[in-house]
């Protein structure tokens, strides 16, 4: 009788004193062919009783198990932090090792809200052995609460009794995913200040006076080291009316446009012993209004602005698992942004034919911070991002009709930080920051037919410290 495994968990009864619990029973034979003796008997070792089954613990009316026999380790897996386990006998006849080994290496506590260091409790003890001894599988341990917390202990024995003591507190690695999903929806939300960038760009270029209606389309992919990796997928988009309005300095422009954008996420990371439970795939939506404002000056310069506000929501299913209560969580995110864009530059006319803006731009996002419950509290920071651009764009007019267009820059993240606390205890964050280069391809169109018509279609491609991307974008204005 090897191997076998005996799970105590649930609010099973055991205390009686008629109750027993066997790894294995010893049979004695007589000899077959003198039925006489020597006895032989049977093997008995490894086998072992379980304190908790599938992270539900036992948690009975009565924390007595009436008699223990023949197991050579008692595992304690899922516990109830501060009730001790007594075994009212004790006995192991094992024919391996007479001694019982008490392993709490890899604790599970439920029962506990939050423990501190130097917090102690008589885990188990054993009021009479019988036969054997009782010994520990190890004086270290580790074990984690809830969604939210895992650490470290001691384990000591002294007259059949086991002492477990807290040394230190740490988050728990899959905590990092609630930073995470507020980065990707930092990358989502930069994406939708390109996109209404490119609507307010592309409605003071037109170089037609009067009312329009524009909108602006984008879409497409990046890889945002983190500190671990996200993988964003977006589509942004934002439509509005504006007015371009010729004065004695240059073409002033401004407009207002509502934005929106939907998009999934993917994680990244080492979810450490929760990894198995759950899922690390979300999703992004926002929406929001815009004020655009550009001014074209005769000198060819040009300064422009933008306000944003709306809210933005992100999703994931099963991604937290609380190992003291065998459940996983949803996480839903919902919070308002603000942003803004300020930038300028120059217009240098080459030829007829030919013209490069060189200019820059710093963007600013502000997402506010969140706090919800899932297997303990999580406080999410605000996220502020704050972008300088800096590059040039040359166009070519091809035809009357259309125009090319190609440009290079590069751009740096100066912040962006995801920081979170997990029930009093700051968590690993994440982090959007660095620089990156970019180009991009384009033509616009307008077609001769209708001349208050214009589409505007671009591909930019990204790469930088830890970020891969690329976008695609089609805009489309039209003149009253």
């Amino acid at each position: 009788m090897t191997n076998n495994e005996v799970y105590l968990y649930g609010d099973a009864d055991v205390s009686s004193a008629n109750a027993k619990i066997f790894g294995g029973i010893q049979t004695n034979t007589l000899d077959p062919s003198t039925q006489l003796g020597p006895y032989t008997h049977d093997v008995l070792t490894d086998n072992t009783l379980i304190f908790g089954y599938n992270n539900m613990p036992w948690a009975p009316s009565n924390y007595t198990v009436g008699s223990v026999n023949n197991f050579s380790t008692i595992r304690l897996d899922t516990v109830t932090w501060g009730k001790t386990i007594t075994i009212a006998q004790l006995t192991n006849v094992s024919t391996g090792s007479t001694e019982t080994k008490i392993d709490a290496e890899n604790v599970t506590f439920s029962g506990a809200d939050m423990l501190y260091p130097g917090d102690s409790y008589k885990m188990l003890t054993v009021s009479a052995v019988e036969s054997g001894s009782i010994g520990l599988a190890s004086e270290a341990s580790t074990f984690t609460i809830g969604s939210t917390v895992e650490g470290t202990a001691s384990i000591k024995l002294d007259n059949n009794t086991v002492t477990y003591t807290v040394n230190g507190m740490n988050s728990q690695p899959q905590t990092h995913t609630a930073a995470m999903a507020m980065s990707a929806a930092a990358v989502a939300l930069n994406q939708g200040a390109d996109t209404s960038s490119a609507a307010s760009s592309n409605l003071a270029n037109s170089g037609l006076t009067g009312v329009q209606a524009f909108s602006s389309v984008g879409g497409g992919m990046a890889r945002v080291n983190t500190g671990s990796h996200v993988n964003v997928n977006t589509l942004n988009f934002s439509v509005g009316v504006g007015n371009n309005i010729q004065n004695d300095f240059g073409l002033l422009s401004v407009g207002a446009a509502f934005e929106a954008g939907f998009g999934k996420f993917k994680n990244h990371f080492n979810a450490g012993k929760a990894d198995p439970y759950i899922k690390k795939n979300g999703d992004i939506s926002y929406y929001g209004v815009a004020v655009l404002s550009n001014m074209a000056f005769e000198n060819l310069w040009h300064v422009n602005g933008t306000l944003r506000y709306g809210r933005i929501k992100t999703s994931q299913n099963r991604a937290l698992f609380n190992f003291s209560t065998n459940q996983a969580y949803d996480i839903d995110l919902s919070s308002y942004y603000i942003g803004a864009e300020l930038g300028g530059g120059k217009v240098i006319k080459l030829d007829d034919l030919n013209s490069l803006d060189l200019y820059g731009k710093y963007f600013f996002l502000h997402q506010d911070g969140n706090t919800f419950n899932a297997g303990g509290k999580y406080e999410l920071s605000s996220v502020n991002s704050h972008r300088l651009r800096l590059a040039g764009r040359y166009s070519h007019n091809y035809t009357q009709t259309t125009v090319l267009y190609t440009g290079l820059g590069a751009e740096y993240e100066f912040d962006g930080k995801s920081e979170l606390k997990v029930d009093g205890i700051w968590a690993e964050p994440s982090k959007i920051d660095g620089i990156r280069g970019f180009g991009e391809l384009g033509v616009t169109i307008q077609p001769s037919s209708n001349k208050g018509l214009i589409f505007d279609l671009g591909i930019k491609g990204l790469l930088g410290d830890g970020f891969r991307g690329a976008w695609a974008n089609a805009e489309m204005k039209y003149l009253f």
